[in-house]
């Protein structure tokens, strides 16, 4: 597996608490991985959370399934399963550009 355990609960409780959150990404470990989106940018989502707005801006989102900087992750609000996230497949993902996934033009 790319991605090692990590309590993916707690990561989105500090985004919550933030209003603005800036972090720096491994470019490299993402074009090791062969641009695959499991090893991009996690974004993490709460469908039916309507109290959080994801708006994701990179340079390198492209309108491919196999080709993404962005891992979309993904837990249903209030699930019994509390916060087990799930990974988004790349056509899924897709679907997102443009409105959540936006391309932005480097400086």
């Amino acid at each position: 597996a790319i991605l090692q355990e990590v309590d993916e609960a707690s990561i989105t409780q500090l985004f919550t608490n933030r209003s603005v959150l800036c972090i720096r990404d491994d470019f490299y470990f993402w074009k090791g991985h062969a641009h695959r989106p499991e090893a991009g940018k996690p974004l993490w989502l709460t469908v039916n959370d309507s109290s959080v707005q994801h708006i994701f801006f990179d340079d390198n989102i492209h309108d491919k399934a196999n080709d993404s900087i962005v891992a979309v992750r993904v837990s249903s609000a209030g699930s019994s399963s509390g916060s087990c996230f799930q990974s988004v497949p790349g056509d899924a993902t897709r679907q997102l550009e443009g409105c959540l996934l936006v391309k932005a033009q480097p400086v």
